[in-house]
């Protein structure tokens, strides 16, 4: 969505940011519904009010956790590596980030795909992002291709014989019911209903994080394939 908008020179009007927030709150959510998935198994003794305490903690320290290191190198690190002058620095830096990040969510619970979205989000709109953007492209686009073809060789065409009417009926409801919900987030922060339904259509899409939590919830045995 995000590159659709800037193929269009969206990405920076008004309606354009706002369905960018609503993509980034998206991803940032799945943190505490990743870590409930646990608790919904039913196994082991039941969980009361300081497990569900627990889990709003440690979903609230990660989250802040971003947004501090986030200021630190906008603060201080970021100048100090601007004024070395390297190339490899800054390529090994934003690597050592992001595995340092991926450790971190996996330390929390999370997979680590959350850590690389924090990451990002820590060196976002950063002096050295656009450095590290020009240094690191070639990889992010071959990796890019490797998740994409990687994912869409787990679907099976042939399974939409077995449940036609249940993928149809699930596939209308989830554009249906994410459009909507989407509008109407648009449409409450001052977009005009035309500018809300258009942004509210092109964040119909399920989030590829999505494929995270049913994964996680195919693991646990809440949902069966």
């Amino acid at each position: 969505v995000f590159k659709a908008l800037s193929e269009v020179g969206q990405a920076s009007a008004p309606h354009g940011r706002l369905a960018i927030s609503v993509l980034l709150f998206q991803d940032v959510a799945l943190i505490p519904l990743l870590l409930l998935v646990p608790l919904l198994t039913g196994q082991g003794e039941g969980p009361d009010v300081m497990i569900y305490v627990w889990l709003a903690l440690k979903s609230t320290v990660f989250v802040a956790c971003v947004f501090l290191v986030r200021a630190a190198l906008s603060r201080y690190i970021i100048n100090q590596m601007i004024q070395l002058r390297s190339v490899e620095l800054v390529a090994l830096f934003a690597i050592c980030l992001l595995g340092f990040t991926g450790l971190a969510a996996e330390g929390f619970g999370l997979p680590p795909a959350i850590g690389a979205l924090a990451a990002g989000l820590m060196l976002s709109g950063q002096r050295l992002s656009h450095q590290a953007d020009s240094v690191l492209l070639p990889f992010r686009e071959m990796f890019s291709v490797v998740f994409f073809v990687t994912l869409g060789m787990l679907l099976q065409p042939f399974a939409f014989l077995t449940e036609p009417i249940l993928l149809i009926v699930g596939f209308v409801a989830m554009i249906g019911l994410k459009t909507s919900a989407a509008t109407i987030a648009l449409r409450l922060t001052g977009l005009d209903w035309k500018s809300a339904l258009g942004m509210g259509l092109g964040l119909s899409q399920l989030g590829e994080f999505s494929f995270l939590l049913l994964a996680k919830g195919m693991a646990e045995g809440l949902i069966d394939p």
